[in-house]
């Protein structure tokens, strides 16, 4: 029996440890992703899922700020817990926004974060009066951040510790919405494909699958996470480019994504709405992909987007470094 208890110990503790180590790979990955850039020039900062704000509101008005702003091509509203990854989310967005040493002190209203969450009798429901005890009970019982020892009001918000309490509507704290329909995150942070590849499955996502029919969402996600397309660039400027998922490096002209069983397979690849070149290319080819060659290099095997929504071959390894998109709706890996 000891043996047994031993060995159930160990395999918890490992599945712990595990999930800490998988937690600290996807906020490392966030880091990487977004930088500081976009939080101070938007004021909240994203996950697939969630976008988190740091400035304290009350409860109508954090409602209010979800329902009103988009998110790319995506509703929001305040969120609730009856999602995991969400969950998981809203945990690195907080501290990467709002880090440990800002929320000092045991009244400091920073450490708090609205959810659309409520107390009925015995339960925590979320939307829809949806019970989500069991994500709830997963952590420490409500405590009171005003002080005394009764929660006078049903109102739910989560601390940087896992621990909820219950407070007046009117009181003001961080927020968290949750993004209805998410597509796609994209990185203003330019880097090579193979590195983009790598942090977007560092995250818990994929590097982008976007076919033809997704053109539309995104390329309102670019102008969302990079702003308007600059018409003063040159056609192959860095800054007018995307990295996706797609590559023919295994088999040159049979494209691809990078992803075994994303469930989108290219299977017609020349109805891709490929970038037409200037000028013919030394390979005699006047269209893309024209697999163009360079020193040190192998063949053009990565694909991009450009902000008109044209696609294009690229290099994978060699100083080609773009912004990139990270699918948010795809499985996760494969």
């Amino acid at each position: 029996m000891f043996w047994r208890s031993g060995t159930i110990i160990v395999l918890v503790l490992s599945a712990v440890g595990a999930a800490i180590k998988e937690s600290r790979q996807h906020m490392k990955a966030y880091r990487q992703i977004f930088g500081d850039k976009f939080y101070r020039d938007h004021g909240f900062f994203p996950t697939c899922r969630i976008a988190f704000f740091s400035e304290p509101k009350t409860l109508g008005e954090a409602r209010n700020t979800c329902k009103e702003m988009r998110f790319g091509d995506s509703n929001m509203k305040l969120a609730s817990l009856d999602d995991d990854d969400a969950f998981q989310e809203l945990k690195i967005a907080q501290e990467i926004a709002l880090p440990k040493a800002k929320i000092k002190g045991k009244n400091n209203n920073m450490q708090w974060v609205w959810l659309d969450v409520k107390k009925q009798g015995n339960m925590y429901v979320g939307p829809n009066n949806k019970d989500l005890g069991k994500n709830l009970h997963a952590h420490d019982q409500p405590i009171c951040p005003q002080g005394g020892h009764t929660c006078p009001r049903e109102n739910i918000v989560l601390d940087h510790k896992g621990k909820f309490g219950q407070v007046n509507a009117m009181r003001k704290f961080p927020f968290a919405c949750a993004v209805i329909r998410p597509s796609y995150i994209i990185s203003s942070n330019q880097v090579t494909w193979a590195k983009a590849k790598f942090l977007c499955e560092s995250a818990g996502f994929r590097l982008a699958i976007v076919r033809p029919e997704d053109l539309g969402r995104f390329k309102v996600a670019m102008n969302f996470f990079l702003g308007k397309k600059d018409d003063s660039l040159e056609p192959f400027d860095s800054r007018n480019w995307v990295w996706v998922g797609g590559t023919d490096r295994e088999e040159e002209g049979e494209w691809e994504w990078a992803y075994k069983n994303s469930g989108f397979p290219i299977d017609n690849w020349t109805a891709y709405p490929w970038r037409e070149v200037n000028r013919p290319k030394l390979t005699g080819k006047e269209t893309q992909p024209d697999d163009a060659m360079r020193i040190g290099s192998t063949g053009q095997d990565a694909m991009a987007i450009n902000r008109d929504g044209q696609y294009d071959d690229s290099y994978i390894n060699v100083r080609r470094k773009r912004a990139f998109a990270c699918s948010c709706n795809a499985p996760k890996f494969g």
